[in-house]
C-alpha cells in the first residue's frame, strides 16, 4: 500500500470516527452538526475522479429504480414484522435530545436528509472511498458505510435488531457499490438511496404526526 492509500484510509477512520462523537456526544446544534458533515465529508472532491459525475450506466439506472422500490417495501414489511421490538416514542426522544429534531423541524430534516445527505453519503462511500485505492473497496466501503449509520441509531434499539440494521446496511453498500459498476459513478446507487430514505422517513412521520 503506497503513502497517499494509507493517508486517506486514515482520513476516512478519523472522519467516520470524528462523525460518531459529534453526533453522540457533541452539544451543537443539528444545522452545525450538519455543516460540519459537510465539510468532512466534501473535502475529498478536490482529489476524486471526474468519473464520480460520470453519466450513468442506463441498465443499471433502470435496475436501480426497479429496486429502489423494492427497497420501498422490504423496509416497510421489515418494520411491520419487527414494530413490536421498536419503541418510536424512544427514538423521538433519542432524536430530540441528540440532534434537536422536533416536530416543527422534522419536514425540512426529511427533505434535507433524503436529498441532500444522501447524495454526501454516495460522494463520500461510493464515490471517494471506491477510488481510494484500497484493497476490497466495495467491503471497505459497505463496512464503513454500515458502522456510520451506527453513530445515527445507536441505542434506538435492542442489540439484536440493532445487528441486523447493521448486516441490511453492510448488504445495501455492496448493493450501491455494484450499481455504480465499472464507471463508478454515484447516479444509481443515489437514486436507490433516495429510495429508501423515502421508506425510512415515512415511518418517521409516525414518531411526530
Amino acid at each position: 500500500m503506497d503513502k497517499k492509500t494509507s493517508f486517506w484510509i486514515s482520513y476516512l477512520v478519523v472522519v467516520i470516527c470524528a462523525l460518531f462523537v459529534i453526533e453522540i456526544w457533541a452539544p451543537i446544534d443539528y444545522i452545525y452538526k450538519i455543516l460540519l458533515k459537510i465539510s468532512l465529508m466534501l473535502l475529498p472532491l478536490f482529489w476524486v475522479a471526474p468519473s464520480l459525475f460520470a453519466k450513468p450506466d442506463i441498465g443499471r439506472l433502470k435496475i436501480a429504480l426497479a429496486l429502489g422500490i423494492g427497497s420501498i417495501l422490504f423496509i416497510q414489511v421489515a418494520y411491520y414484522l419487527l414494530r413490536d421490538f421498536i419503541d418510536l416514542e424512544q427514538i423521538r426522544v433519542l432524536l430530540e435530545e441528540r440532534q434537536g429534531i422536533t416536530v416543527q423541524i422534522y419536514l425540512w430534516v426529511v427533505i434535507y436528509a433524503t436529498f441532500g445527505n444522501s447524495i454526501l453519503e454516495e460522494i463520500f462511500f461510493r464515490g471517494f472511498m471506491v477510488q481510494s485505492g484500497v484493497a476490497h473497496p466495495w467491503i471497505f466501503s459497505s463496512a464503513l458505510f454500515s458502522f456510520y449509520h451506527l453513530t445515527i441509531f445507536i441505542g434506538w434499539f435492542s442489540w439484536w435488531v440493532t445487528a441486523i440494521a447493521l448486516i441490511v446496511l453492510f448488504a445495501g453498500g455492496l448493493i450501491f457499490c455494484w450499481l455504480n459498476g465499472p464507471r463508478k459513478s454515484i447516479w444509481n446507487s443515489w437514486l436507490m438511496h433516495i429510495f429508501a430514505d423515502i421508506s425510512i422517513f415515512a415511518i418517521g412521520f409516525k414518531l411526530y404526526y
